[in-house]
């Protein structure tokens, strides 16, 4: 009997070609304006961070009007936070009530843009942090306490894998907050494997510790690769 085909990697092609997108980062640490990392760079502690999310409604939040911002820039996709260090997701989730479905907002951000963005004609990408400092354990207990790390570990690859299930026709997944993990600590193939099984054209960067399909240079540029 012959052997399966050996499954075809996504294509670049689109992304090398589009060349130009929007990234947009926005969640509770928006509401105190001190950026992204105000909850670890200022000690927060997490009981008094969680408690943005009953100020946090995103009155002003229009996907349609920032998707029609791109198209007008020339802009070719959008990037969008899913859910940052912080670990509050700004879309639905079965996972956990730290989101936005289930606190002041009571919207599903993700969808709305995901949805003006397809309408528009723009790819899409989702950023999405392995790690988060609200869940426990944490990164920092998985360390500790190699017990949990399974178990920390596990939970991260079925966050991952609920968002690629509610979004299966994006573009994009942007992996951040790898750290303390490489990939085998990770489980970095199992993770990639997972998504794409649901969404077998999705690009995947390479921050979960594998070369992943682009490059991020953060703070620098880099050569491109042969």
């Amino acid at each position: 009997m012959a052997a399966p085909p050996a499954p075809t990697a996504p294509s670049v092609d689109w992304f090398v070609a589009a060349r130009y997108g929007l990234f947009v980062h926005w969640g509770l640490y928006s509401l105190l304006g001190r950026g992204e990392w105000v909850r670890n760079r200022e000690g927060i502690p997490r009981r008094d961070y969680a408690a943005l999310a009953q100020r946090f409604r995103g009155e002003r939040f229009d996907a349609a009007q920032l998707c029609d911002l791109a198209c007008a820039a020339g802009q070719r996709y959008v990037v969008f936070t899913t859910m940052h260090h912080d670990g509050f997701r700004l879309y639905h989730t079965e996972l956990s009530s730290f989101c936005s479905t289930k606190t002041a907002a009571g919207r599903d951000f993700v969808a709305e843009v995901v949805a003006a963005a397809q309408a528009r004609g723009l790819r899409v990408g989702l950023y999405h942090s392995l790690n988060s400092w609200h869940d426990e354990p944490d990164a920092v207990a998985a360390l500790e306490r190699p017990q949990t790390r399974a178990r920390f570990v596990d939970r991260t690859l079925a966050r991952v894998e609920e968002l690629i299930r509610r979004f299966p026709g994006v573009d994009v997944l942007w992996y951040d907050g790898w750290w303390p993990f490489d990939a085998a600590g990770w489980r970095a193939t199992e993770m990639n494997a997972r998504v794409r099984a649901i969404a077998p054209h999705l690009l995947c960067n390479g921050r979960n510790g594998l070369p992943g399909d682009f490059a991020t240079p953060e703070g620098h540029l880099s050569s491109p690769r042969p």
